[in-house]
């Protein structure tokens, strides 16, 4: 079925004076209507309007604008072309104060806009005009181009010699316009009703002859502009996409007149990569154009684009003939990267000089696209059915693109990559794990499907470095001249300014704006008001700014283009705040949840350089083509080539539902019910928590915990949607704690926990806690919660926090509400626990297979035992990793065999352990091996085992030397934690501050929690003065060799920030609540470790050596310890 094209030309040539005339105008109508029945009609069913000279009265064009545009559909197509003078002409005075303070309309001269009574057609009664194309379309807006060869229809500053033509430039009659004479009186009627003043936006696209301040050519064989886009749209037939047309057009401008540089916008989400006149997707924002420049070729692309500026290895790139030939001429490469530019070297493998001859300015540009994007590689993990896989991974099947460095995985690595293709079921599903959502899913999986997963793979991939996207050279000048701030209106408080870079907002029922489908006036969602603005001091130099929306359905998407910062545009002294958002196109844009939506989250990013930049190469659309709709001195010397990247990311959590009274809350369609409270009241939503560190939401601090062991819990009704994996308590209320210690909070989840655990985690300011744990009852999970901690931390006048996981201050808005999230603990069995294996040092992999022939036959032999919620793996790595002795050659590999032995390290009484390890290592023969050198070392607790199978239990017999490393050898007060439930959430405190970098966590420490006071195990043994100790330390010499190694937490240096600095710094806090003020490591204090009266009288005496700074499980990270070890191991 045809497009139907609606097209409305004008051309005036024969003004009446005092407007000069022109001779090319009538010829730019002619030669746009022939290219139209040439190769259009047999597409399109063409209805072409022409307005001409005299014709083209203000008055005329308005209404043929309306009566013959206005039959448009939304499946129809718009184009509307002048050919004429442009003007500025002073606009009405209540524009000046508020969306021009340059104090000057662009404006079309129409035929009788200097006779009596006439008027200009103003930039914004054309708007006005555009806009009403799309009112009243619910399928959506028809697809608009706007053409405008006149001079004052761009921004921007060139020259060109006078005398090759005349100029389409007509001076401005001086006079000024009142508000109800734009169009109809639309503005005066808008002033009436609203107060304000905006002017109306419609998505399309607008080609313009030159920049604002430049004059268009004139010839008598047309303008220099319309001359251009009909030589181009005739070389392609019309098989061009706008942003191609755009750069063939300039091209042909810029041969003729040097200095008129025309200008491109997309308006309103207007994908410049479809097809010309026609709509579908066509060509690609990878191809960029190579140009002459005074100082050689360029290509322009450069670290805007995400090129690095400091690179290893050469960048090359291809040099691609214009289309429709499209032909690969050859090679070459960058040699420099600029801000939106790179050089180009000409000794690539490529024939430089007749290339250049083709690349003469002004004729049809080349394009060079980069072979393979030096940025870090992305991995995707690829599994599932392995035809599908295969389909789409293999070299043979030409569809994985390796050229942006995005990697397929198809072996499980760890940790896993968050980007992730699953093949099953007849087709192909991306699963994004940093935003916690399906991102994309086929219907099948077939060769097409396969395309479009890579298609998507790439937006996402291209989409995130976008996120990331920052100069980070230290000498550019730029991030210092303004701030970027985003004004949120609510209905409520009216606009809220935020400059911090990451915010969370709640919108509510009453604060938000109800989104209607326009077709049945059903609610389909909620919105707030963005409104984004930079605020500066005067400068003397142009400044150009981007604001892209990047939202969660990977769409890059620029609604303005460019605002241009013009020095004489803003004369007066003082701060300045330049909208990015202007009237022109819609100054406050809504955003907001849709009805089945919790959360959603956008990045509102600000690229500002000191040249322009074609930004419309930075916009995509979302997967599957988804459309969407006082301070510091500033210095005056010029910046060049500068450029500088601001974003703030924007959470916005739906908050519709409250704790109060006597009705249950129901969130996750079902899935959590919060059941009433008397002395509880709070607003309540489900939230994202995306995995990763760099979010400062201590939200997003609670992933940190997720593992096979210790599983998040998601709330979701769909799984394309962000995961809901937070429930956040917002204005929190508690009328009597110490009710909801007596009569804890239930929260009812739709989960069949059989004989494992829920607990409830959430993060109080200084660390995280455990504040509940559910036990299963039918079909159900209830979570008892007997506190609600708030968080309190110290704020700055300007809304910022001190976060305690990172350096950089953070918004108050990330800690106003507080999170919990809920783990599913798998319990493990005991008899998976106590288990002896050998170690590869290189590999750092555990083998249970032929291990008798490592403990039978070897010389020299090391044993690891760890220590409390430690396991093999944990004191393994950091022993290989951090090895470096005698001119780097590994001590540990001095061993034949290395052994580790894991044990349940909280509830079985620790004389069991060693009884376990006593018949490990006898089953494997190790008492029969009377050659052996057998060394062992103990962390902690594990050095007590050691210590009772090689005191008690005869292991003295075959065990040569124990090294005791922050052994509580004379007790620990940690001892006394099980003897009563109420310090159990002390413990578990304890362990889940422990998690990210030191322990890995698993579920048989929260099984003694589950118990606790029913118990007495590992813990009761370390006691001061309990039986275990008392026993052990009254034990006969068992003469062989110890070596003891005490920490001093006291003075230990926290270094580092984010995550790490916080979790260390909890556990020194949490030693020093236990130890006082002696010496200690935070679970054994320096005297237990030393117990220096303990050893009197044994032969050989025990090496105490000196105290180093550590806390408990930073021994084996510390190169003093280190030395220590592989001193002390290699003695014989």
């Amino acid at each position: 079925m045809k497009k139907k094209l609606y097209a409305l030309f004008v051309g005036i040539n024969d003004y009446p004076s005092p407007v000069s005339k022109l001779g090319g105008c009538i010829k730019d109508v002619d030669n746009l209507e022939k290219f139209v029945k040439d190769h259009l009609a047999g597409t399109h069913e063409i209805n072409i309007k022409r307005l001409i000279d005299k014709e083209a009265t203000y008055e005329q064009i308005i209404t043929t604008f309306r009566s013959h545009l206005g039959q448009a559909e939304s499946d129809d197509v718009v184009w509307f072309h002048y050919s004429g003078h442009g003007s500025e002409e002073t606009t009405a005075e209540e524009f000046k104060n508020t969306i021009e303070p340059s104090g000057k309309d662009q404006t079309l001269v129409v035929y009788n806009a200097r006779l009596s009574g006439g008027h200009h057609l103003a930039d914004k009664e054309l708007a006005v005009l555009l806009h009403e194309l799309t009112e009243n379309r619910p399928e959506g807006p028809p697809h608009i181009v706007v053409s405008l060869d006149a001079c004052h229809s761009g921004s921007g500053t060139r020259d060109h010699p006078p005398d090759l033509f005349k100029t389409r430039a007509a001076p401005s009659s001086g006079g000024g316009r009142t508000l109800d004479s734009y169009v109809d009186g639309y503005y005066s009627a808008q002033w009436k009703a609203e107060k304000r003043l905006s002017v109306p936006v419609a998505p399309h696209i607008a080609f313009s002859a030159c920049e604002t301040v430049q004059l268009a050519g004139d010839l008598s064989s047309g303008g220099a502009f319309s001359s251009g886009l009909v030589g181009a749209l005739r070389k392609t037939r019309g098989d061009i996409n706008y942003a191609d047309l755009f750069l063939r057009a300039r091209s042909s401008v810029q041969k003729i007149n040097r200095k008129q540089t025309p200008q491109f916008e997309t308006i309103g989400s207007f994908n410049p990569y479809t097809k010309f006149l026609e709509g579908s997707p066509h060509g690609s924002p990878d191809m960029h154009e190579v140009r002459k420049f005074n100082d050689g070729w360029y290509i322009m692309c450069g670290a805007v684009h995400g090129l690095p500026t400091q690179f290893d290895e050469p960048i090359e790139i291809e040099i691609w003939e214009p289309i429709p030939d499209n032909e690969l001429k050859g090679l070459a490469t960058i040699v420099s990267v600029g801000a939106q530019k790179s050089k180009i070297d000409r000794s690539g493998k490529v024939k430089w000089k007749q290339l250049l001859d083709m690349l003469d300015p002004g004729a049809d540009p080349y394009r060079g696209v980069i072979k393979h994007l030096p940025a870090p590689p992305v991995a995707v993990w690829v599994h599932g059915d392995p035809n599908a896989v295969a389909q789409l991974t293999t070299d043979s099947g030409a569809i994985w693109d390796h050229s942006k460095n995005i990697i397929p995985v198809t072996e499980t690595t760890e940790p896993k990559p968050n980007l992730e293709v699953l093949a099953e079921d007849g087709h192909y599903r991306i699963l994004d794990h940093e935003l916690g959502k399906q991102a994309y899913a086929t219907n099948k999986a077939t060769i097409a499907d396969a395309k479009q997963i890579m298609q998507s793979l790439e937006r996402i991939v291209r989409w995130r470095r976008t996120v990331a996207l920052a100069n980070q050279d230290p000498k550019s000048r730029m991030p210092d001249l303004f701030r970027f701030e985003l004004l949120v209106h609510d209905t409520e408080q009216g606009a809220t300014i935020y400059s911090n870079p990451d915010i969370k907002i709640y919108p509510t029922p009453d604060n938000s704006m109800e989104i209607k489908d326009e077709s049945t006036g059903d609610i389909v969602g909620h919105q707030l008001g963005f409104q984004p603005q930079v605020v500066f001091k005067p400068l003397k130099q142009r400044l150009y700014f981007y604001v892209f929306h990047l939202r969660s359905n990977y769409s890059i998407l620029s609604y303005e283009g460019e605002v241009v910062y013009i020095p004489a545009d803003h004369p007066k002294t003082g701060k300045i705040t330049l909208p990015m958002w202007t009237e022109e196109n819609k100054e406050i844009r809504g955003w907001g949840p849709d009805l089945d939506e919790n959360e959603t989250k956008s990045y509102f990013k600000l690229i500002a350089t000191s040249e322009q930049l074609d930004y419309h190469t930075l916009e995509q659309m979302g997967l599957g083509d988804d459309r969407d709709s006082g301070g510091r001195a500033w210095g005056h010397n010029k910046i060049f080539n500068d450029w500088t990247a601001k974003m703030i990311a924007v959470t916005l959590v739906w908050k519709g539902n409250n704790i109060q009274g006597a009705n249950a809350v129901e969130l996750g369609d079902g899935k959590l019910i919060i059941r009433p409270h008397e002395s509880v009241k709070a607003g309540v939503s489900l939230a994202n928590a995306p995995t990763g560190t760099r979010n400062g939401d201590p939200g997003a601090k609670l992933t940190l915990f997720d593992s096979p062991d210790m599983e998040m819990l998601h709330f979701n009704a769909r799984r394309d949607l962000l995961a809901e994996n937070i429930l956040e308590l917002n204005d929190l209320e508690i009328h009597d704690p110490g009710m909801l210690v007596e009569h804890p909070l239930q929260i009812d989840l739709a989960l069949e926990a059989d004989d494992d655990l829920v607990v409830a985690l959430t993060f109080d300011g200084d660390h995280f806690k455990a504040i509940g744990t559910g036990d299963a009852e039918n079909d159900k999970t209830t979570v008892k919660i007997g506190e609600l901690p708030s968080i309190q931390l110290k704020e700055s006048p300007e809304g910022m926090v001190a976060s305690p996981f990172d350096e950089t201050p953070q918004d108050r808005s990330l800690f106003s509400a507080m999170k919990m999230a809920f783990f599913k603990v798998v319990l493990k069995r005991e008899d998976a626990v106590h288990t002896l294996r050998w170690a590869e040092p290189a590999s750092m992999k555990l083998h249970a297979e032929g291990l008798r022939g490592k403990v039978s036959s070897g010389k020299r032999i090391l044993l690891l035992v760890p220590g409390l919620f430690g396991d093999s793996d944990a004191m393994l790595k950091p022993l290989v990793e951090g090895d470096a002795h005698e001119e780097g050659q590994r001590w540990i590999d001095q061993f034949d065999s290395v052994l580790t032995f894991d044990y349940e390290n909280l509830n079985t009484p620790l004389d069991q352990s060693a009884d376990k390890l006593k018949q490990a290592l006898e089953t494997h023969g190790l008492h029969e091996n009377e050659e052996a050198h057998v060394v062992v070392i103990g962390h902690g607790i594990g050095g007590l085992v050691a210590r009772w199978l090689i005191e008690r239990q005869g292991g003295n017999q075959y065990i040569d030397h124990l090294i005791l490393v922050g052994v509580p050898n004379d007790g620990s007060p940690f001892g006394k934690i099980d003897q009563a439930r109420s310090w159990s959430t002390t413990v578990l405190d304890f362990a889940i501050n422990f998690v990210p970098n030191i322990i890995p966590f698993s579920g048989y420490v929260l099984k003694f929690l589950k118990n606790v006071g029913e118990l007495t195990g590992t813990l009761g043994d370390v006691a001061t003065g309990s039986n275990f100790l008392s026993t052990l330390n009254q034990s006969p010499d068992p003469g062989i060799s110890y070596t003891l190694i005490a920490g001093d937490a006291r003075d230990y240096e926290v270094k580092g920030g984010g995550v790490k600095r916080f979790f260390e710094k909890t556990q020194l806090q949490l030693g020093a609540l236990f130890q006082g003020d002696r010496g200690h490591d935070t679970f054994s204090s320096v005297t237990s470790a030393q117990n220096i009266n303990g050893w009197k009288n044994r032969t050989p005496e025990p090496q105490i050596l000196p105290t180093v700074t550590s806390h408990h499980y930073s021994y084996f990270t510390n190169p003093d310890v280190l030395e220590q070890l592989a001193t002390s191991a290699l003695e014989k």
